[in-house]
């Protein structure tokens, strides 16, 4: 891009924007082009379009051409877009960054007429192959554009249930029903679903769609979302509707179509939510709305004192388990109870949330003896019974031997490193008479000790007066390109033998004039804009550099960039290229050093 924006400097600049026509219907489509000619394309910012929608685009195109000997290039950047209502529209002015200023292109102001009103010059132009034909406003049937979209595009919403009790599934299911053809679609409006605790069970990332008949009638069907909705709280609650737009090929007569934003929701869904009943409500009911199945295990039954013993308890079935607490077991005083581990993992029966969720506990006996382990016991609201269900382990038996490790009973909640000091964490006080001795004595004589402690302050001191000097360097940009050329050069020559390497002579050819054109300019002090042969050479030639190195990097040059353009006309290797360029750049990396 160095290289086109130096030979483009002899050449007209433009930066402009063009349309078509300027006048056009409400759902017609309009192109609009920004060409950049002969300068250089850095940071290039659109207008905001305002009072249009943006169909497709950003598209860019670049070209370059060579005649007779001239140079020139030309980027484009290309839009498809939509008036959101008739009038007078204006499009604002794009930027690009050139020169090292900022420029701008020209504005434009369109003339929107009613939908059904032909412009005068309608029928120019092809849109996207598809021949926007005119400016009407149907569908070639004589129906309105809108009508027909509403008919053959909408999203609906769909509930398995509108009464239920508090913490009992919902199953919402939005679906897209179609009959025309569809480019693309996003979602604007996405639901919040207040009130509701969610479990995603199907969201579309790629749109697929399947023949379904709604009211009597065959559409492409796609599921867009799939949610489980357990409510958290009492009476009406509200589903929120789900807004899509869609670009739509509407069919204008013949062979020509149109495109068209079109914007569209589906409907709320109402849900009835019942409190559970208090009568009979155990008090250990934690929320659970489903069914469920507990059961209880221990790793062993018989067991030595200080032996670690896993307790399980394994919760499954149908429901949002996040609901369920994890029960504590109550234990004997002799044993040692640690935090809990627990595995979940969710599952989908249908479109019906489960899973399972396993909590095991490290029980630690301290006394030997025979013990009977308390039952562990939950409770959920099972929907097909329409009661309270609770769940009870058996009382289990377990026999530890050994000797007592401790001499009063354990209490529960030290953590696993103080178990290994247990029996041996106290210490006796140590009573006899300490023995000290004199180890020696060292004294500093003045002088050093002078120099031990001026010498950080020396040395900070002259670490400021460094940093000075460094922060003074970098500021100088100039003078750090300057020295950075040679490196930043041999960066770019690395590029371009890998280019070499893989037989890519135009990649080559382009990462070897950056290296060299960039090298000049570092090292030379002469901003890019600036740059060209004439000028390097000038500024080479007063620096007192061989004529001989001279004409070696004007040969060069030449044969790089009529390799550029014309390779069939050069003679002379990658490899040979490749070894002159570094061979000039070191000999002026030398002589300019």
């Amino acid at each position: 891009m160095l290289l086109f924006a130096f030979n483009a400097m002899a050449q007209a600049k433009a930066f402009r924007a063009e349309v078509p026509r300027n006048t056009i219907a409400e759902n017609e489509a309009l192109q609009i082009t920004f060409v950049i000619e002969n300068m250089e394309d850095r940071n290039f910012s659109p207008p905001d379009f305002k009072g249009f929608n943006v169909v497709s685009g950003p598209m860019k195109g670049m070209s370059n051409m060579n005649i007779n000997g001239v140079r020139s290039s030309s980027v484009t950047y290309v839009y498809l877009l939509q008036p959101q209502a008739s009038g007078k529209l204006t499009i604002g002015a794009a930027s690009i960054e050139s020169g090292g200023k900022t420029v701008k292109s020209n504005t434009i102001t369109i003339t929107v007429n009613k939908a059904g009103t032909k412009p005068a010059n309608s029928g120019g132009g092809g849109n996207n192959g598809g021949g926007n034909k005119g400016g009407g406003n149907n569908n070639g049937n004589g129906q309105d554009v809108n009508d027909y979209l509403n008919e053959n595009l909408f999203i609906r919403l769909f509930v398995d249930k509108k009464e239920v009790y508090k913490g009992e599934q919902v199953t919402a299911t939005y679906k897209l029903y179609r009959k025309v053809q569809v480019d693309q679609y996003s979602i604007t409006q996405a639901p919040s679903f207040n009130g509701f605790w969610t479990v995603d069970i199907e969201e579309a990332k790629t749109i697929d769609f399947t023949v379904e008949t709604f009211n009597g009638v065959q559409y492409y069907v796609a599921v867009v979302r799939k949610v489980a909705l357990f409510p958290q709280r009492t009476g009406e609650l509200e589903i929120d509707p789900m807004g899509l737009e869609c670009t739509v090929v509407v069919p204008t007569g013949g062979w020509s179509y149109q495109r068209f934003q079109h914007k569209f929701s589906s409907g709320k869904a109402k849900i009835m939510v019942k409190p559970l009943p208090e009568a009979n409500k155990p008090a250990d009911f934690s929320g659970l709305v489903g069914e469920l199945d507990m059961q209880v295990t221990l790793d062993k039954t018989n067991a030595k004192t200080d032996d670690p013993i896993t307790l399980s308890i394994k919760f499954s079935g149908k429901g949002n388990l996040k609901f369920l607490e994890n029960p504590t077991p109550e234990l004997p005083n002799d044993f040692e109870l640690f935090d809990p581990k627990t595995t979940e993992k969710s599952t989908l029966q249908g479109n019906v949330v489960g899973g399972s969720r396993q909590i095991d506990y490290l029980l630690i006996p301290r006394r030997a003896g025979t013990y009977k382990l308390p039952p562990i016991a939950t409770s959920y609201f099972d929907l097909k019974k329409g009661t309270y269900v609770s769940l009870r382990s058996p009382e289990m038996v377990l026999a530890v031997e050994g000797e007592s490790t401790v001499t009063q009973s354990v209490t529960s909640g030290i953590n696993k490193e103080e178990v290994e000091l247990l029996g041996q964490d106290i210490r006796y006080i140590e009573t006899d008479d300490p023995d000290l001795t004199t180890q020696g004595s060292f004294v500093m004589p003045l002088p050093a000790f002078a120099m031990t402690f001026g010498a950080p302050v020396l040395l900070f001191f002259g670490l400021i007066a460094l940093k000075r000097k460094r922060d003074k360097e970098l500021g100088n940009t100039s003078l750090m390109k300057h020295r950075k050329a040679g490196k930043v050069a041999a960066k770019r020559l690395k590029q371009a033998e890998e280019c070499m390497k893989a037989n890519d002579k135009r990649g080559f050819y382009n990462e070897l004039l950056k290296a060299t054109w960039g090298y000049l300019s570092d090292k030379l002090g002469i901003p890019p804009s600036d740059m060209n042969k004439d000028a390097a050479i000038s500024a080479l030639r007063s620096r007192k550099v061989d004529e001989a190195q001279l004409a070696v990097l004007a040969a060069m040059l030449d044969t790089a960039e009529m390799a550029l353009y014309a390779p069939s006309t050069i003679n002379e290797s990658l490899q040979q290229t490749y070894e002159k360029a570094t061979r000039i750049i070191d000999q002026l990396e030398n002589s300019l050093s």
